[in-house]
């Protein structure tokens, strides 16, 4: 059986469910991934209604097939959301970043797409009595704990690459990109 995402509505009740788990019990701990194409209307106004949903249902299919089979994956219109449980956030972000990267294979690259990542439990926020719709859309209103941009964090790359040191890169480059973080810690990236 090959992988595939669900509609946002498969997910929701997972969400509610997991969302409400006290702090303490073993599936309160999770991490929420959003894939995130912004500004839908260029998408559509880009390619039309259709060949945008078609191109948006393959890097879904693609998606789908990188992660973990134990990750649960969900498109809201132009958002897709990744439910993984207990996760090394480094290690997935970096996939989700590379896949994020791969947008021009599908010629989403019109739009931007970012990668967030929030880790459950949420300190200080009670999502109990929410409803899984309800828990997104209180996500969004949040700043993500790390941040892959897939436009920003190609300056790590490059100095890979090249050989050569972030001081030479006159791009711009978010402070919570974890490869970055990565690097700077001693870790390689």
């Amino acid at each position: 059986m090959s992988a595939r995402y669900v509609g946002i509505d498969e997910m929701t009740p997972v969400l509610e469910w997991l969302a409400c788990q006290r702090a303490e019990a073993v599936h309160a701990h999770f991490s929420m991934f959003r894939v995130a194409f912004e500004n839908p209307q260029v998408l559509g106004s880009s390619f039309g209604a259709s060949d945008a949903m078609r191109r948006l249902n393959q890097f879904g299919n693609v998606l789908a097939t990188t992660v973990r089979r134990t990750d649960l994956v969900a498109r809201d219109l132009t958002d897709f959301w990744v439910v993984a449980p207990e996760c090394n956030v480094d290690m997935v972000g970096c996939r989700l970043c590379e896949i994020a990267n791969s947008v021009t294979d599908f010629g989403l690259d019109v739009v931007d797409c970012s990668v967030g990542v929030y880790l459950f439990p949420i300190k200080d926020v009670d999502f109990a009595g929410m409803g899984g719709r309800k828990v997104l859309e209180r996500l969004r209103t949040f700043t993500p704990h790390f941040c892959f941009d897939p436009a920003r964090d190609c300056a790590v790359t490059w100095m890979m690459r090249t050989g050569q040191s972030l001081e030479d890169w006159k791009g711009q480059m978010r402070s919570n990109c974890f490869r970055l973080r990565t690097l700077c810690a001693g870790a390689n990236p």
